[in-house]
């Protein structure tokens, strides 16, 4: 098991925070309240609890991780009565280390950033030619996308191949441009299926 101290959850936010810019968010929102990255991305900010409970879904599809293993990833979802949605990060002991954690956490982090483009109507290439305090993305899309097409019956099942089935669309950025360039494309995030696992590997 790799057991990381507590104050290693400050350097996850540092982190996962430069990568949101990286990823063209300069801040998100919630119930249309702006809030800055470190703020969203520290241990009990409204959007890190759903980074870890989709990269652990991450790390299942990959084969990373057992169905419902709880102890796979060095870090869990706990309970904070005055977080926004009641929830905080905490680290645990995890069989897989911080270097595979954090590289899920980003794919998820686009994903999320990419949806709240989408939403508001922008291509990657728009938005990136938008002003710094216009580049904010909301969580609801990306919230409603987690509990509608990843956090499922179907995707908690031992069964892998109803896995592989219902296997839901990892966004970034590339994936982003070449869905809305499609004749199909849909508004409805998670619609479209993908076999392939799209997560991009982060700079170490």
């Amino acid at each position: 098991m790799h057991i990381y101290s507590a104050a290693t959850f400050d350097n996850v936010t540092e982190v996962l925070t430069q990568q949101a810019y990286l990823h063209g968010c300069c801040a998100f929102s919630v119930r249309d309240e702006p809030v800055l990255p470190d703020t969203a991305l520290d241990m009990a900010g409204p959007l890190t609890w759903a980074l870890i409970i989709h990269a652990n879904a991450l790390a299942m599809l990959a084969g990373l991780a057992a169905p419902n293993e709880l102890n796979a990833l060095p870090m869990m979802v706990g309970t904070n009565p005055d977080a926004p949605f009641g929830n905080e990060a905490q680290i645990q002991p995890g069989r897989l280390p911080m270097s595979i954690a954090l590289n899920l956490l980003d794919a998820a982090l686009e994903h999320a950033i990419c949806l709240g483009m989408h939403e508001q109507g922008f291509t990657p290439d728009e938005w990136d030619e938008l002003p710094d305090d216009h580049k904010l993305i909301p969580l609801e899309p990306y919230l409603a996308d987690l509990s509608q097409n990843w956090i499922t019956e179907s995707m908690d099942q031992a069964d892998h191949w109803a896995q592989v089935q219902n296997w839901p669309q990892l966004i970034n950025r590339e994936t982003l441009k070449t869905m809305q360039a499609g004749p199909d494309f849909t508004n409805e995030s998670g619609i479209a299926k993908s076999r392939i696992l799209h997560a991009q590997s982060m700079s170490q």
